[in-house]
């Protein structure tokens, strides 16, 4: 049995925060012939902590990577407006979500594809809240992951 790849363009946070830059990405994308578009959903309140010593001042524009991650957020509206565009043009909307308020908005958006970034490969909290919400497809980036925690992980999802 032949399966066809998933071609998936990455748009991540490359829109800055504009919506009329996501949605350009997201008719390009079209352009190229691939199957989906894949942002990121992060809200700075539900994932940072001024304890975290790994979040540090990397732009111009924002004191804290909290503070780039609120400027760059959309709200529900916004999100819903952007899988409806992904949409239109014939590709599936995906959404890496960086909390739990980001699985519940993509859980309410009833996407097709949840994607796990691999900084959030060992989030047990948000992947089981995923997996006891939605019997969509879950898309693994294990490019952070340790042979063992890929083996952890895979063994629990193959229990639930």
């Amino acid at each position: 049995m032949k399966i066809k790849p998933l071609i998936i363009a990455e748009a991540g946070l490359i829109h800055d925060g504009s919506i009329g830059i996501a949605k350009s990405f997201i008719d390009k994308a079209a352009e190229t012939g691939v199957d989906a578009v894949k942002f990121q959903m992060h809200y700075g309140d539900h994932e940072s902590s001024r304890y975290e010593k790994f979040r540090k001042k990397f732009s111009y524009l924002d004191k804290t990577r909290k503070d780039y991650w609120n400027r760059t957020s959309f709200n529900f509206d916004q999100w819903k407006y952007l899988k409806k565009e992904a949409e239109k043009k014939k590709l599936i909307f995906i959404c890496s979500p960086f909390s739990l308020k980001a699985v519940d908005y993509l859980n309410n958006l009833k996407v097709k594809y949840w994607k796990i970034a691999s900084g959030e490969f060992n989030n047990m909290l948000m992947i089981d809240k995923i997996v006891s919400k939605s019997n969509s497809p879950l898309i693994l980036s294990t490019g952070l992951a340790t042979k063992y925690e890929i083996d952890k992980v895979t063994k629990y999802l193959k229990f639930k």
